[in-house]
This record gives structure tokens, sequence and C-alpha cells, in this order.
């Protein structure tokens, strides 16, 4: 597959070899997205990250990083309701958020060599997804599925889901790939 432009000036999925089957780019695009962000959302995301040494608990990790993130939200709602002063809010944003930058630097060191090391550490699946550089996206998307573009029809215009299964990855395959 390429991404080229059709004659409406409309990015598209092409099929390099014969052309006979083509998707418009943004549709498919955003689908795959969300298919990718929903699994690296789940909590067992650090089962697919290869790498962290024997002593490094990485769910434990990831766990520990999720209840800092809900005390921080609680210190929020406390100071908002004003049972607790702006100074408690400070220290108590201070110290979840030094607790909060060791433990991401202790999973980024245990999953350095994954691409999918950044979610280890987050809680927003979505806004890490965005912030990441085009390859390290395709790379993820190489590592985590296959995507199957089946040929849509003639005059198909609506984006169907349906004609692009994506599957789990098998170890060491990756990629895109027209049927």
């Amino acid at each position: 597959m390429s991404v080229r432009r059709n004659k409406q000036g409309q990015p598209v999925y092409q099929c390099r070899a014969r052309s006979h089957c083509q998707h418009k780019a943004e549709p498919l695009d955003a689908y795959i997205t969300d298919v990718l962000v929903e699994r690296l959302s789940r909590p067992d995301v650090v089962g697919l990250i290869p790498g962290a040494g024997p002593d490094t608990d990485v769910a434990g990790l990831r766990a520990e990083l999720l209840v800092l993130e809900g005390r921080k939200r609680d210190a929020a709602l406390r100071f908002a309701a004003g049972k607790i002063d702006g100074d408690m809010m400070e220290a108590i944003s201070a110290a979840t958020d030094a607790d909060a930058a060791r433990i991401r630097a202790t999973l980024k060191e245990a999953s350095a060599k994954s691409p999918l090391a950044d979610f280890a550490a987050t809680v927003d699946a979505r806004a890490t997804w965005e912030a990441l550089p085009i390859g390290r996206r395709r790379e993820i998307l190489k590592v985590m599925r296959v995507v199957t573009l089946m040929p849509p029809g003639r005059g198909r215009r609506a984006f169907d889901h349906t004609l692009v299964p994506i599957d789990p990855a098998p170890a060491g395959a990756a990629g895109t790939r027209a049927a």
C-alpha cells in the first residue's frame, strides 16, 4: 500500500501492485487509530511491552502511577470544595508529581527498547498517541496489528470498517496489506 491522491485530490491508500484497491486515508487512519488507542488504554498494556527486567514490576509501577493520578484529582476536588487550602494543594501536587516522575523514569528505563514504552507510563493513551511522530505510530502499528484492506468495490464512497480487518500481529510480522 502507498498513499496517493485520487482524481479528486484526496489522499488514499492504494495497492502498489495493481491499483485495484483504494481507500480514503482520513477515515481509515481514524479507524485504525481508534482500534490501537483502545488497546493501548487497557490496564494490561504493560504485558505488550518486552524488555522489562525481572527486578522491575512494570504492572505494579503502572498501578502506582494510576493511584497517584487519582490522589491528585481527589486533592483538586477537595481544593475546589474548600476543604484544603492552596498551600496544601501545592504540597500534594509537588509530592505526587515527584513520585510520578520517578515512576515514569523507571518505566521508561525498563521498557526503553519497545516502541510501546510511552504507554506504560501514561494514563491518557490518546494524548500519548497524538503526541507521537508518524514514524513511531507506524512502528507501533507494525508491532501490534496486521491491517488488511479488502477491495471496496466500484463506486463505493462511504468508509466501511468491515472491509478493514485488523488482527493481532504474529510475533515478528508487521504491516498493512491489500487482499
